[in-house]
C-alpha cells in the first residue's frame, strides 16, 4: 500500500500546494515553445480526484509506520472497511444523475477508476474474508479472535450475515478448533487408561454444555475436550468488550495474557495469531539496530548475546516496572556514584576505566591484538 499509492499521493498534493508555482512556472519561466503546456482547470481537477481518493489509505499507511507494531487484525479491519467504503463510493457516482452544472464527467470517471484500482489491489488481501482460503487462514482467524472485532462487522458489510456466518463455522471446523486441540495436546499429558482401554473421561468444571459428558466414562478426551473449547469460543463471543477497556489495559495482547486463566483453550492460539506481523517495517527496524549493535570493535558477540541486548534495547527502556534492582538495597561502594554509571555509561567507563578493568570488566589490550 506505502509504496504503490502513499508516494503517487504524495507527489500529486505536493502539486495541489504549489499549483500557483507550477502555472507560474509554465507560464513564465520555461521557453516559449513550452508555454501551451501550461496545466489546464481540467488537468487541476484530475489533481484534486486522485487527491481525495488517495488521502486516506496514504494516511493510515503512514500511521501504521509511525506505529511500532501493527497487529494484523487492524491492517484486515482497516483494509475491509476501506474496501467497502470505496465499493458504496463507486456505487454512489455511476448511479448519480447527470449535472451540467456539477462535477465534471472526467473527474467522475477518474475518482471512480482510482477507487477500482484501490479495490483491486486490495481484493487478495481480503480474499479470506470472502471465500475459505485454507493458506490464508491466520486472516481470518486474527479478527475472530480480536477482542475488538470479534462480531466481525467489517465482514458482514463485505458478505452479508449468512455467508459471514457460515464463513466462522468452516474456519472453526477447519481451523481454529484443531489447532486449540493440538496446543492443548501439546502442553497436556494424557491421563491414564483405564481397564477397559480407554481414557476416563473428565469434562472441565463449569462449562457449560459438557454436564451430560461427566458421567460418561467411554467418550473420548478429545471429544471432550472439543466441546470445552466450543463452550469457550460461545463464552468468548458473548462478552461486551469495549475499546476503552482494551487501551485501558495496554493492548489486544495484554487483554489476552491477563485473561489466560478465563479462555485456557483460546489464549495461547489468540497471542500466536495476533503476534504474527502485518509489516516489515519493525523488521527492518531490528535489522538497522543490529547493525549498529555489531561494529568493528564488537565482532565476537555471539548470535544468543546479540538477541538479548535487541531485545533489551526494545522492550526494557520502555518497561513501566523498569528499575534498577540489582542496585536497590545492595552493598554498594559509597564512593562510586552508581547513578551516573547507569546514565553516562560510555563516560563513566573512561572515567573507571582502572577499576573495571582490575575487576575484569574490560580485556587486556594484549589480549585485543592477539
Amino acid at each position: 500500500m506505502k509504496t504503490r499509492f502513499t508516494s503517487t499521493y504524495k507527489f500529486f498534493k505536493s502539486l495541489q500546494d504549489n499549483e500557483k508555482a507550477v502555472n507560474c512556472m509554465f507560464s513564465t519561466l520555461v521557453p516559449r515553445t513550452y508555454r501551451s503546456r501550461v496545466p489546464s482547470k481540467e488537468t487541476w481537477d484530475t489533481t484534486d480526484s486522485i487527491v481525495s481518493t488517495l488521502r486516506y489509505p496514504a494516511t493510515v499507511c503512514c500511521k501504521a509506520q509511525d506505529r511500532g507494531y501493527w497487529l494484523l487484525s487492524d491492517a484486515m479491519n482497516r483494509c475491509g472497511r476501506l474496501y467497502y467504503t470505496f465499493g458504496k463510493d463507486i456505487t454512489a457516482l455511476e448511479t448519480a444523475p447527470e449535472d451540467p452544472a456539477g462535477t465534471n464527467p472526467i473527474q467522475q470517471r477518474i475518482c471512480i477508476e482510482m477507487r477500482r484500482e484501490v479495490r483491486t489491489w486490495l481484493r487478495p488481501f481480503l480474499e479470506p474474508l470472502f471465500e475459505v482460503v485454507p493458506s490464508k487462514a491466520h486472516t481470518f482467524l486474527a479478527l475472530m479472535l480480536d477482542p475488538r472485532f470479534k462480531g466481525l462487522g467489517v465482514i458482514v458489510g463485505l458478505v452479508g450475515q449468512v455467508k459471514c456466518q457460515a464463513l466462522r463455522a468452516k474456519y472453526d471446523a477447519d481451523h481454529l478448533l484443531p489447532m486449540m486441540l493440538a496446543h492443548h495436546q501439546a502442553t497436556h499429558s494424557q491421563p491414564p487408561a483405564n481397564e477397559e482401554g480407554s481414557t476416563p473421561a473428565v469434562a472441565p468444571a463449569g462449562e457449560e454444555g459438557c454436564e451430560d459428558l461427566q458421567e460418561d466414562e467411554t467418550v473420548a478426551p478429545a471429544e471432550i475436550t472439543r466441546v470445552a473449547m466450543v463452550a469457550e469460543l460461545k463464552k468468548f463471543r458473548g462478552l461486551r468488550i469495549s475499546l476503552e477497556d482494551i487501551e485501558k489495559v495496554g493492548g489486544v495482547l495484554v487483554w489476552w495474557s491477563l485473561n489466560e486463566k478465563n479462555f485456557p483453550f483460546i489464549a495461547p492460539v489468540a497471542r500466536a495469531i495476533l503476534g504474527i506481523p502485518c509489516s516489515q517495517i519493525e523488521c527492518e527496524r531490528i535489522f538497522s539496530i543490529a547493525g549498529l549493535i555489531v561494529g568493528l570493535r564488537r565482532t565476537r558477540l555471539s548470535p544468543e548475546a546479540l538477541n538479548e541486548i535487541v531485545n533489551i534495547y526494545k522492550n526494557y527502556p520502555n518497561d513501566p516496572t523498569y528499575k534498577l534492582p540489582a542496585l536497590e538495597g545492595a552493598d554498594l561502594d559509597p564512593a562510586v556514584d552508581w547513578d551516573h554509571l547507569a546514565k553516562n555509561e560510555e563516560s563513566a567507563v573512561v572515567e573507571h576505566e582502572v577499576e573495571l578493568r582490575e575487576a575484569g570488566f574490560l580485556e587486556e589490550e594484549d589480549d585485543i591484538d592477539a
